[in-house]
Parts: structure tokens; C-alpha cells; sequence
């Protein structure tokens, strides 16, 4: 199942959604992410590039319609993460790219002793830097210790 929601009506609904389940619950977490920094999707894999949680943001009218990723979408996004995140050691950054070929931008997290990769669709660097910040702080709550 989907959850949708308007751009207007996220502060209000955003406390409405939440799960038991962590990887759900982060990616409740990472819609607010993408409406607040503007980006198109935002995913955690681990290093392999197996998918975890996401979200993506569409345009719809005058409004974005934010929800959880699409699975295909976020099995794609999450295959690409590993290579982005070797590429921006490079130095080469916005080589990958996901729909209409808006750059991914990818950074490793540290979580529990594991490493985990998140990769964030969006035209701006410095933009899908502050997504990342913020979605690793929300871990932080949702993981617990995991993400400390």
C-alpha cells in the first residue's frame, strides 16, 4: 500500500504515519525528508544495493504528491547507490542519475556497526547534502541505537 499526501497538508499528516516496523517507518520519514529539501527521491539500501526503504516526490499539478517509493523505482535507485557512492569517492559526482536524468547523489551511513548507503535524486548537491543529514538524524530516533 501507497501512502500519498499533499506538500500543504504534511506537518499534519506526517505525525499520522507511523509503523512498528522500522524500515517503514523510515520511509514515512524520508517523504518529510524529500518535501523538505526539495527532492525527487530518497532511498537506504545496504552496501550491496539491496533496497530498503525510500521515497519519491511527483510533481501533480501545482502541488507534489510525496509517498513511498515506487519498488521498482527504489530496486533501481538502491543498485545504483553502491557505484555513486565510489564515484563521489572520485571525486565525480551526479554521474548516475535517476528519472528525467536528475542526478543521484549517494553517502554512506553508519549504523550499528554496519554501513548502509543512501541515495538521494535531486538537481541540487548541496540539497541532497542536507537531505541526508536529516535523514540520518531521523534514523537516529527510528533505528535507535542502531544509528547511534
Amino acid at each position: 500500500m501507497r501512502e500519498i499526501f499533499i506538500r500543504r497538508y504534511v506537518m499534519k499528516e506526517r505525525r499520522k504515519l507511523r509503523s512498528a516496523n522500522p524500515n517503514t517507518a523510515a520511509s514515512f520519514y524520508m517523504m518529510g525528508v524529500a518535501q523538505r529539501h526539495d527532492i525527487e527521491a530518497v532511498v537506504l539500501a545496504d552496501v550491496n544495493g539491496r533496497f530498503l526503504a525510500g521515497a519519491e516526490s511527483n510533481p501533480h499539478g501545482e502541488e507534489r504528491v510525496t509517498g513511498t517509493v515506487n519498488p521498482g523505482y527504489g530496486v533501481k535507485i538502491a543498485k545504483s547507490a553502491p557505484h555513486a557512492c565510489t564515484d563521489a569517492d572520485r571525486g565525480e559526482h551526479g554521474v548516475w542519475t535517476g528519472k528525467n536524468r536528475i542526478p543521484l547523489w549517494a553517502s554512506r551511513i553508519d549504523m550499528g556497526g554496519n554501513r548502509y548507503l543512501l541515495a538521494v535524486i535531486g538537481k541540487d548537491g548541496e540539497l541532497a547534502a542536507e537531505a541526508c543529514k536529516d535523514a540520518k538524524e531521523g534514523f537516529s530516533r527510528i533505528y535507535g541505537d542502531l544509528a547511534a
